[in-house]
């Protein structure tokens, strides 16, 4: 069986660290964690049992949700991470050649960063800068969104754009 439960645990702090060095809220993982729980139950998923690697899901919210709170105070000061993170996001090379020996031609596209405006939704954004609302689900799903989401505003999207970052 390799690692046990109490790995498992640890692994879930450990990415809950990494997380919020990156500028995520360290929130984030139980919501994550509370997802999964419900996917379980839609599925009939039932846990999986005494010999199992991972603890069961509930027991990881609950963990995840005490250290949530222990590092909230570590949020604040994580801003500065997050935007250091999307500077480095901006401006990469999306798509492209598959493999070394692909010779197909692409269209230069990349990784653009937007900030939500007053009154911006996913189609407001998506016919800004792409001319067609269409593509108001690419935005949502490159985001973790659902396309019906309510947007803050001056909160950050990841966006595609054609061209060369300049």
């Amino acid at each position: 069986m390799g690692y046990g439960r109490e790995a498992e645990l640890e692994s879930d702090s450990q990415g809950m660290l990494n997380s919020v060095e990156a500028g995520y809220h360290p929130i984030a993982m139980v919501n994550f964690l509370k997802n999964l729980r419900k996917q379980e139950i839609m599925s009939g998923q039932a846990y999986h049992g005494f010999q199992a690697s991972h603890p069961e899901t509930k027991e990881r919210i609950v963990k995840a949700g005490t250290f949530a709170l222990s590092l909230s105070q570590k949020y604040t000061a994580s801003i500065i991470n997050r935007n250091i993170y999307l500077q480095k996001l901006q401006g990469l090379v999306y798509g492209g050649k598959k493999h070394l020996k692909d010779k197909n031609k692409y269209k230069s596209k990349y990784l653009d960063i937007y900030q939500v405006q007053k009154s911006d939704t996913l189609k407001s954004i998506s016919n800004k800068i792409y001319k067609d609302d269409r593509h108001s689900y690419e935005i949502a799903t490159m985001n973790g969104i659902k396309e019906s989401a309510t947007l803050n505003p001056g909160s950050i999207l990841k966006i595609i754009r054609d061209g060369v970052y300049k």
